[in-house]
């Protein structure tokens, strides 16, 4: 769920800013660190 919510606002915060729909879902999606290894 936590996962769920910070796309979603990544989402609307980057619509906000002027992203369109197909480009705010690629930050929304690139800010979760899809693919990143994990620091720990």
């Amino acid at each position: 769920m936590q996962i769920d919510f910070h796309h979603a606002a990544t989402y609307v915060i980057a619509r906000y800013a002027g992203f369109g729909h197909h480009e705010a879902g690629i930050v929304a999606y690139c800010a979760q660190g899809a693919g990143l290894p994990s620091l720990q």
